[in-house]
């Protein structure tokens, strides 16, 4: 048998979890004289990873590690692909120690980082307080060892940023990313945007925006959804409505999606305005053919039923039912608040029990 032959029956064995197997017939490639070639261990690593099978990963890495210098084109020790494959997959299983402690032993072994290496700890640096510091400092590193950060590890960063929740510190790596010479592209500028509205800052969120289109770069539907998310989060749902309409008539690019409108009429419904949410939920659906999904139905439910419109937010109710939709949690709360305020224990007992479903 050739390598090759012996390499499928490897990976066979690991993509069906019998890892002890396929260890078994690298065993027996050496046996016979066949040295596991650098595809061979590539490929196993590559069905570990993929699995989450961070300790039987750090095995092949080491056995490869130990074949460095085997005949017939051989392991030749470790190399990026395979360090960046189990680095990736420590990191996914949350050992992010180990992680850095295979990448410090990456480099002393004469195996060089790359852009994908540092990307990786990056993205999953552990602890959102710390990870935006944290994050620069790889940055750091791979400038030292000569490496060009591209954009994707710069949004890693700002990724960072958006989920400690400070969109300002992002705002100034979008500036030290044209500063390095990388220009800033969708995603960069997209979560930017996610972070000031998170943050319920939305007139920083449109700065942004207009930062962006200055520079030839179109908005996407999510990225608009999250302009409106700003809106509402800053208790300027008016103002969300008004960009919505703008949305609709194609002023900024894209059409609005669901999510678009179950953004603004549930704002509109909390404000206890149900007749303009009703009247979004209409245009939604009659208008512009899009199908509501749960979460929109739920957050006009709440609306109708908060006001006391119990027999409205019953029709929405059961026209959800009819769509093939199953109602949760935050669809019976809401009901059973407004069941119990109206003093209406028949509809509430009954509402329960469709909540909990038939009795065994």
């Amino acid at each position: 048998p050739t390598v090759v032959t012996y390499a499928s029956v490897a990976k066979g064995h690991a993509m069906r979890g019998e890892y002890e197997a396929a260890s078994g017939v690298l065993d027996q490639m050496e046996a016979d004289g066949v040295a596991p070639n650098v595809p061979t261990f590539h490929a196993l690593l590559s069905v570990c990873a993929r699995a989450g099978e961070a300790d039987e990963a750090l095995a092949l890495l080491r056995r490869m590690e130990a074949a460095g210098g085997g005949g017939g084109g051989g392991g030749g020790g470790g190399s990026t692909l395979a360090y960046n494959l189990v680095i990736g997959c420590l990191l996914r299983r949350d050992r992010a120690a180990e992680a850095e402690a295979l990448l410090h032993s990456m480099h002393a072994a004469g195996v060089a980082p790359d852009t994908v290496t540092f990307s990786s700890m990056i993205s999953l640096s552990p602890g959102a307080s710390t990870a935006p510091a944290r994050a620069a400092e790889w940055l750091g590193a791979m400038k030292q060892l000569g490496l060009q950060p591209d954009a994707q590890c710069f949004n890693k960063v700002l990724a960072c940023c958006a989920r400690a929740r400070l969109p300002e510190l992002a705002d100034e790596w979008l500036d030290k990313m044209e500063a390095a010479g990388v220009p800033p592209n969708l995603v960069s500028y997209s979560t930017t945007i996610a972070a000031y509205a998170k943050t319920a800052q939305p007139d920083e969120a449109a700065a942004v925006l207009r930062r962006m289109t200055a520079r030839g770069i179109a908005p996407d539907t999510i990225l608009l959804n999250q302009l409106l998310e700003s809106l509402v989060r800053a208790s300027r749902p008016a103002q969300a409505a008004a960009l919505l309409s703008r949305f609709r008539r194609g002023e900024l690019g894209p059409p609005p999606d669901c999510c678009s409108y179950t953004i603004v009429l549930s704002a509109l419904a909390r404000e206890g305005d149900v007749a303009r949410a009703a009247s979004w939920f209409r245009t939604m659906t009659a208008e512009d053919g899009i199908a509501p999904d749960l979460m929109c139905y739920n957050g006009l439910i709440r609306g109708f039923a908060g006001q006391g419109e119990l027999d409205e937010a019953m029709r929405l109710y059961d026209r959800l039912r009819r769509e093939g939709l199953s109602p949760d949690e935050w669809t019976y709360g809401p009901l059973l608040d407004g069941a119990r305020a109206a003093r209406a224990s028949r509809l509430a007992r009954s509402l329960g029990a469709q909540m909990l479903g038939p009795s065994p």
